[in-house]
């Protein structure tokens, strides 16, 4: 009994409750099957009785020992000769080995290698094959020679890659641009998405924009970025531009982006990651890394359509990282996690790397103290009140950094002690007391009223405030003991054809002053003592664009051959700010 409670209880036994038809032949394997299945004791019987019957009739009919093999592998067939027809019809239309090998070869790793817009021009195209992977426009299929014609492959990708059911992210070294003035995308960095685990490298070029509005996507065939009303099934979406023919358009992008090279701001030029948003009219957000604290201006937490105003504050962002809500039972942004329907997911942080990701028209990681140590041109002198520096405190604004200018600039002042000296007018070595303490990025910007009121020149070797290459190594390293927290970058003067009171034009690169240096020399020792000291050091003598002995620069960008105007400012800020970046970016 407990063997048969056993059997009862196991799957493999006793399940199948239908009745044999007591008056038919089965066949060797369906009495064996029918022996351990069937759940009736009489059917089990007539199983037995069966099996032996089919037995004995297959030994009498082939009187052969052997073809009890043959009667078992013939299976449901009366004969094993309608079995093995069986088998060669499935057969029939399978591939050979030979076949199997040349579709290999010919398709390699899968990856397209084309597409045209239908079978019928791929036939035209490649009317004798080719090896790889070509997919057709109007089905979305994909094709591979096979030694005599196009076989087709089935839908590319189609199980993974929709321009409804992916959105990808597109990340880079530099922003993907989008130049309203000449209606382009402009694709200038080492940018990627990511698309079934693998990142895909983006095709550098510039793509126009759209006669009318229109999807950005990626067409992962090509790994080239389009605008398309319709995307394809091997495109993805990455972005938006909607009324492209407007001054200023709507744009969408999922990743690092500019429009005309600046980081969008307004409300119009932002796609938020959700309804739930946080809205600064004034100022700042800012993450303070040392204390862990995120501080806000008044702001509105909007959550749908619902405006949620609340006073300036602070939070604590504790743990390594965590959430940013706002709570709208006690109507606060608070850090934590979403745990009930009160809470309102506003963003993310990671105390570990001092990174906020916050949906946000203004962040900033911290505020940065920018002391400008300089003369005329660092004063801005004929500049109309836009010196080099304003554009970019703009630009560290607009990219959510917080940032405080203190001008230190002084017209007709040197960087050493034997160029011209008074008491209004003292070179920098002696006014280094006026770099506040809790500067966070100090810039010299020197060395043309040296050349000018021809400043004893030096040596690398030199030491003290006398010489040109002596001040310049005293105030690096004043700075490294006085300042130590404070990120040094220096600049070199820029060419310069001035006539001062004089009737004629003079052209410092070429004419020496009474010390027998020209500009340059002064130039090279700035450059020398930033390297000696690690310092980076920005270069606006030959990489500014800005030379005033051509006449048509001078005229529109350095009126008196010496100082820069706006324009001259706007001309050269972009190339400090390549340097400055990563001062400003990072703690």
């Amino acid at each position: 009994m407990t063997n048969n409670i056993e059997a009862r209880g196991d799957t493999r036994f006793y399940q199948d409750d239908t009745h044999m038809d007591y008056n038919k032949l089965y066949t060797i394997d369906e009495a064996l099957d029918a022996i351990t299945q069937k759940k009736y004791g009489k059917d089990v019987r007539y199983a037995l009785r069966v099996g032996l019957e089919r037995v004995y009739h297959d030994a009498q009919a082939n009187s052969n020992d052997n073809n009890m093999e043959v009667a078992r592998a013939r299976g449901a067939f009366n004969a094993l000769n309608n079995r093995l027809e069986n088998i060669d019809a499935l057969l029939t239309g399978k591939a050979d080995g030979g076949e199997v090998k040349t579709m290999i070869a010919n398709i390699l790793d899968g990856s397209p290698r084309g597409t045209y817009a239908n079978l019928s021009a791929l036939q035209q195209a490649k009317p004798t094959g080719d090896t790889g992977v070509f997919v057709t426009s109007d089905t979305k299929k994909w094709f591979y020679w096979n030694g005599n014609a196009w076989q087709e492959g089935g839908l590319y990708q189609s199980s993974t890659v929709s321009p409804y059911d992916t959105f990808a992210f597109v990340a880079g070294d530099k922003p993907i641009n989008f130049n309203n003035t000449n209606k382009t995308i402009e694709i200038t960095g080492n940018n990627t998405y990511l698309l079934q685990g693998k990142v895909n490298a983006i095709t550098k070029e510039v793509v126009a924009y759209p006669t009318s509005s229109s999807w950005v996507v990626i067409d992962t065939i090509t790994k080239k970025m389009k605008t398309i009303f319709n995307p394809a099934a091997t495109d993805i979406i990455v972005g938006a531009v909607f009324n492209p023919q407007h001054a200023r358009p709507q744009i969408t992008f999922n990743g690092y982006f500019t429009i005309d090279n600046t980081t969008p701001v307004n409300p119009d030029e932002v796609a938020t990651y959700s309804d739930n948003i946080i809205y600064v009219p004034q100022g700042n957000i800012v993450y303070d890394r040392t204390t862990k604290k995120l501080k806000y201006p008044r702001v509105n937490v909007k959550v749908g359509k619902q405006d949620n105003w609340i006073d300036a504050n602070e939070i604590t962002l504790n743990n390594s990282a965590g959430f940013i809500v706002w709570d709208k039972a006690q109507r606060r942004i608070v850090s934590g996690d979403v745990v009930n329907t009160n809470n309102v997911l506003l963003g993310y942080y990671d105390n570990t790397t001092g990174r906020v990701f916050l949906n946000s028209f203004s962040i900033a990681t911290k505020t940065k103290k920018i002391a400008c140590l300089g003369d005329s041109i660092t004063e801005g002198v004929n500049a109309n009140g836009w010196q080099w520096h304003r554009y970019i405190d703009q630009w560290a604004k607009n990219n959510g950094i917080e940032t405080t200018i203190i001008n230190l600039g002084i017209g007709g002042t040197s960087v050493c002690t034997s160029s011209y000296v008074t008491d209004t007018l003292k070179p920098f070595v002696n006014r280094l007391e006026t770099i506040p303490i809790d500067t966070d990025i100090v810039t010299i910007f020197g060395g043309t009223n040296d050349w000018g009121n021809n400043a004893t020149l030096g040596t690398i070797d030199d030491t003290g405030k006398e010489t040109f290459y002596g001040a310049y190594k005293y105030i690096l390293e004043w700075l490294a003991i006085n300042r130590p927290n404070a990120k040094v970058m220096t600049t070199t003067p820029l060419k310069r054809y001035f006539r001062g009171g004089g009737t004629t034009w003079v052209n410092a690169q070429t004419t020496p002053n009474n010390k027998g240096n020209l500009l340059q020399d002064y130039v090279r020792a700035v450059k020398e003592v930033s390297d000696l000291y690690a310092v980076p050091c920005v270069d606006l003598h030959n990489d500014s664009g800005l030379n005033p002995v051509l006449e048509i620069v001078r005229t529109k960008f350095m009126g008196d051959g010496l100082h820069p105007t706006a324009e001259g400012n706007k001309r050269m800020y972009p190339i400090i700010l390549d340097k400055m970046r990563p001062l400003l970016e990072y703690d």
